[in-house]
């Protein structure tokens, strides 16, 4: 095909990026859960945790942008999709010479407890899970819950991408912070007001 794979392609910001793509002139193949009518795509219907549904999706891109993810409070699922799903994807790139593997991560990676100013050197939050004795002391449902799942999460995805960058697939990872913009699945312009609503 020679083009670029973006991952979550119907999605909020899957969706803006196949459109910025497609107005280069670049092939666009999308990875989505579920047959979707995407003018110019290739569509290919595939599912991060089965990781045998990757392989047409990956076979014959350049390069992949990977903007799926599971905004989950539960951690086995948010861990099944984001990382083990991206660590499938990783694999299936670096099996395919993949050219270049743009991560689409999270400012939430950063551990920000008693830190004032955040730069790129700000640690990440260490891996763990709902094992953690202060995954208790949180209130079930909250923020927190959300911040300490997804962050942790997203920061070991990173730590995935660049062990596959040491073993020779080039890769970028990108921290934006929450993203606003019309989309009937934006977290922040519908998702987040609607859970505000029920309380």
């Amino acid at each position: 095909m020679s083009g670029v794979l973006v991952t979550g392609a119907s999605g909020f910001l899957g969706s803006f990026v196949v459109k910025r793509l497609q107005g280069r002139g670049t092939r666009v193949r999308g990875l989505v859960r579920s047959d979707v009518d995407l003018p110019g795509v290739e569509v290919v219907v595939g599912d991060l945790t089965d990781p045998t549904s990757l392989e047409g999706a990956v076979e014959g891109v350049d390069a992949i942008v990977h903007t799926a993810a599971s905004f989950s409070m539960d951690f086995q699922e948010s861990a099944g999709v984001n990382l083990d799903g991206t660590r499938a994807l990783l694999e299936m790139a670096l099996d395919h010479g993949v050219g270049r593997f743009v991560h689409i991560s999270s400012c939430g990676v950063y551990d920000l407890v008693d830190v004032e100013v955040v730069t790129e050197e700000t640690p990440r939050w260490p891996f763990t899970d709902e094992t953690d004795p202060f995954f208790a002391t949180l209130k079930p449902g909250s923020g927190e819950v959300y911040a300490y799942v997804y962050g942790r999460v997203k920061a070991e995805v990173e730590r995935a991408v660049e062990a596959a960058g040491a073993r020779g697939l080039p890769g970028v990872i990108l921290r934006p912070p929450n993203i606003l913009g019309p989309h009937p699945r934006s977290a922040w312009g519908h998702k987040v007001p609607e859970a505000v609503v029920k309380g």
